[in-house]
């Protein structure tokens, strides 16, 4: 299964969407299983997964040919797992049915309006970064490129993105926290 699945990475970082769909459908169900054995609920599997093949997704290019993939892929699980982690002992959550809960009424046009608001202060938040941040925040999340590829077009360390990338999320959350509420 080795060769054949690094021949599916290859051929997915080729641009072969069937070889993606492949892989995936030999991994969700493992990585699930993994999720669960080290804790997780059964919901948070189905996203920790999720998150795992977008990880991958996004480091598709520094997997190395001929090497095995399994071994690689429940790497990023195991990273995402400890992330998923440390987030819950920040934020603990409180474990609430959604099933009993009834949403609000809300119309379309109100819900319109709440997405073009939003869409408004994003935009308007963006504006207010540096020209850097602002094209390392283009590139890194609406161009889905890894922090690794723009580290090294760029010249710099890794974590030192990874930290300006924080901090410019900070600065869009402040900014879109205060206006998004002062037009609510």
């Amino acid at each position: 299964m080795c060769n054949h699945d690094a021949g599916l990475m290859s051929a997915y970082r080729n641009g072969d969407e069937r070889a993606f769909a492949e892989i995936y459908r030999v991994y969700a169900p493992m990585l699930e299983r993994y999720f669960v054995r080290h804790g997780k609920r059964p919901a948070d599997a189905e996203d920790l997964t999720q998150e795992t093949f977008l990880r991958l997704h996004r480091a598709r290019e520094e997997f190395r040919a001929g090497e095995a993939l399994r071994p690689w892929l429940f790497t990023i699980a195991r990273n995402v797992c400890h992330d998923h982690g440390r987030r819950s002992q920040r934020r603990p959550e409180a474990f609430c049915e959604v099933d009993t809960l009834e949403a609000p009424a809300v119309s379309a046009e109100d819900h319109a309006l709440d997405r073009a608001g939003r869409a408004e202060a994003l935009t308007s938040a963006l504006s207010l970064l540096s020209a850097a941040d602002r094209r390392l925040v283009d590139e890194h999340w609406f161009d889905e490129r890894a922090f690794s590829e723009i580290a090294q077009r760029e010249g710099v360390r890794c974590s030192t993105l990874r930290v300006r990338a924080h901090r410019a999320c900070q600065r869009l959350r402040e900014t879109i926290s205060v206006r998004y509420s002062a037009a609510a």
